[in-house]
């Protein structure tokens, strides 16, 4: 795994070097940071408390929504990661710097109005060395006592601030836990224009169930609560060869295998492979980092309908699922 992981980690940084180029549009940062939130609780160790504090009424950023939503978990990935093992607490904040109020960043003083993004953990903290480093790409703190090392996922939350014209600030104590904060500039009443947060959930229960399939159990339940979230039901096996058998067993009808292609034992087009022999009419969904070596006549023969290329936001996933269920429809019962 630790090549696909590299993959998605320079993916990661390329997609935020690029951020400049894309369309920011006015949103509201309330309901990013509800979906963002709802997933983290599902991923961070459960002896982690997430506590959650947002104004109501914040006014609209010009953002890119997926691109936001991503730094909402990876912030709140590294808060809880930094923690280490043992109970902790990571506190999210969403507030609002209204014009007449000002905050020092990078020595400089700076007027409002500012939507403040800020999450902050009760772990060891850093010393001053490394809190100089902690932006830059692939430094890890893994060698100082936390539980694991970040990689491109800081380096790329300091990316989109910066492509987004916001201001990163973070402050940390050793023994006192560290804090991020990002200041987006907020837009005025009269400059707002009309616009959703671009990410989209469910008003209801859809009927379709979906099987989820990753070694990486982490990975399964954040991509389960995505899907979840999007109204569908869901299940996740970590082991393929059990899902191959929960699939062949038609205890439930799935109306979408959605699987991982680099796993222990059977692959993903392995996987796909046996499932499509038995059930043709069953559409695939394929997530990887490094699927550039299947040609198109391996992935037709597998059953593949789609490539996700991982990682992926919460709108990719929701486009991709919907493409295979509406391209190749199918019946499904709970």
């Amino acid at each position: 795994q630790a090549s696909t992981r590299g993959v998605a980690l320079v993916k990661q940084m390329m997609d935020a070097s690029q951020l400049g180029f894309r369309d920011l549009t006015p949103v509201d940062l309330g309901p990013i940071l509800e979906t963002s939130v709802a997933l983290l609780r599902d991923a961070i160790p459960s002896d982690v408390e997430l506590r959650v504090t947002a104004n109501a009424k914040l006014p609209k950023v010009r953002a890119d929504a997926a691109q936001v939503h991503q730094s909402i978990m990876n912030l709140g990935m590294n808060a809880a990661q930094a923690i280490g093992t043992g109970p902790g607490r990571v506190d999210v904040r969403l507030t609002h710097l209204p014009s007449d109020g000002q905050v020092v960043l990078d020595n400089q003083p700076h007027s409002g109005p500012f939507v403040v993004l800020s999450v902050r953990d009760s772990g060891p903290g850093m010393d001053q060395a490394t809190l100089a480093r902690v932006f830059d790409p692939f430094f890890t703190t893994h060698d100082l006592g936390w539980r694991r090392g970040q990689g491109l996922s800081l380096s790329f939350v300091h990316q989109v601030a910066k492509n987004h014209g916001a201001e990163i600030r973070v402050s940390s104590e050793l023994g006192r836990g560290s804090t991020f904060e990002i200041y987006f500039p907020a837009l005025l009443a009269e400059s707002e224009a009309p616009s959703g947060s671009g990410v989209h959930e469910a008003s209801g229960k859809r009927a379709e169930r979906i099987l989820v399939v990753d070694d990486e159990i982490s990975v399964g339940k954040i991509t389960a609560a995505m899907l979840e979230r999007q109204g569908y039901t869901v299940d996740v096996e970590s082991i393929p060869e059990t899902a191959l058998e929960l699939v062949m067993a038609r205890t439930h009808k799935y109306a979408l295998l959605f699987t991982d292609l680099t796993m222990p034992g059977l692959t993903g087009l392995e996987l796909a492979g046996k499932v499509h022999q038995e059930l043709p009419e069953l559409p695939i969904l394929l997530a990887s980092g490094r699927a550039g070596h299947l040609t198109v006549l391996l992935l037709e023969a597998a059953g593949i309908v789609q490539v996700l290329d991982k990682p992926f936001s919460y709108e990719e996933l929701a486009v991709s699922v919907r493409h295979c269920l509406e391209s190749h429809p199918f019946p499904s019962t709970n």
